[in-house]
């Protein structure tokens, strides 16, 4: 039955080839062979990414980039829609092997967490300003406006995680002004246009950049995973915010303190006078 499936999925796989649905290519990150498959469209990358078939079609222990021009139907984190129907933006997911995941044990940090320090450090040179921030758990923020982000899962038989990136390079006003919360994207932050070359210059340097973290527990600039992420997020270090708590499906009001060692938010309730520690959760920043 499982050889049935998987000449089923591999005929499946050589039709999108044939008309030009998927693209596909190996190409070398940091010394790993990565499986690359582009679309032209597809209804969501994080969808396909977390496909068995996907998983079965290749070795497990394959890292897989999966990129499309749009997206019918995007994923954001919470199950949120995430607006992808515009080419020219970041729509990309990064199968990791579970024999990478033991690379992340020291860092403490998420993968989500990691993703975002890599697109951070990605578009801060675009910018004017140094105003490049990551609000917890792992949403990239420009001029106080989502311009990234990022979830993870694994696959539906845990052999590896998918990390979603979306990142708006392009986006156009209308689309921004259509989301339910404050966006942004590179062309509306820089009045420039940024060409197919540069965004997939852009995507193997994200990727890089997440690699590297996962083999050292280190960017690129040798600044330990914790320590970056922490200054991507000082500003908003004694904010007064609210804080949706996954785990006890509880929202809290109060004073974010900082970050642990493990990525998670330190969070003070000004209703209990508790020092809390959020592992998971949906941070709302005070507007001042």
């Amino acid at each position: 039955m499982k050889k049935l499936i998987f000449i089923i999925c591999t005929l499946l796989f050589i039709n999108l080839y044939a008309v030009g649905i998927v693209t596909p290519a190996f190409i070398d990150i940091e010394g790993i062979k990565v499986n690359r498959q582009h679309f032209n469209v597809i209804d969501s990358t994080h969808t396909y990414s977390k496909n068995t078939s996907l998983i079965d079609m290749y070795n497990t222990n394959n890292w897989v980039l999966v990129t499309s021009k749009t997206q019918t139907n995007g994923v954001g984190s919470h199950d949120r829609k995430w607006e992808s129907s515009e080419p020219g933006n970041i729509y990309a997911n990064l199968n990791v092997p579970n024999s990478a995941l033991d690379l992340t044990a020291h860092s403490g940090v998420s993968f989500e967490q990691i993703a975002a320090i890599a697109v951070s450090n990605i578009i801060k040179p675009y910018l004017e300003n140094d105003n490049v921030m990551i609000k917890w758990p792992n949403d990239v923020i420009v001029n106080n406006k989502k311009i990234c982000g990022v979830l993870s899962e694994s696959n539906l038989d845990s052999r590896q995680t998918t990390i979603g990136i979306g990142v708006n390079v392009n986006l156009s006003s209308k689309k921004l002004n259509s989301i339910d919360q404050k966006a942004t994207s590179l062309r509306e932050e820089t009045g420039n246009i940024f060409h197919e070359d540069t965004i997939d210059i852009m995507i193997k340097n994200i990727i890089s950049q997440i690699v590297v973290m996962l083999r050292t527990g280190k960017t690129v600039d040798n600044i330990p995973i914790k320590d970056a992420l922490l200054q991507y997020m000082e500003l908003f270090i004694g904010k007064k915010a609210k804080v949706f708590d996954d785990e006890t499906n509880c929202e809290y009001y109060g004073e974010i303190k900082g970050i642990d060692d493990n990525g998670d938010l330190m969070f003070f309730d000004e209703i209990s006078k508790n020092f809390m520690i959020i592992k998971s959760g949906t941070l709302s920043i005070e507007e001042e």
